[in-house]
């Protein structure tokens, strides 16, 4: 619940925008994204 609260209140602040470069994982135990470029940008209230 608190990850919830605390990502809630993250991106009430914070828009993200996704970059290009993105890499995902070569093996297919640990899948995911092994750098992910991201830019935050404040939202204006």
């Amino acid at each position: 619940m608190e990850g919830e609260v605390g990502l809630r209140a993250f991106f009430d602040h914070f828009d993200v925008e996704l970059l290009p470069g993105a890499l995902r994982r070569p093996t297919r135990i640990l899948r995911g994204y092994e750098m992910l470029p991201a830019r935050l940008v404040q939202r204006s209230n």
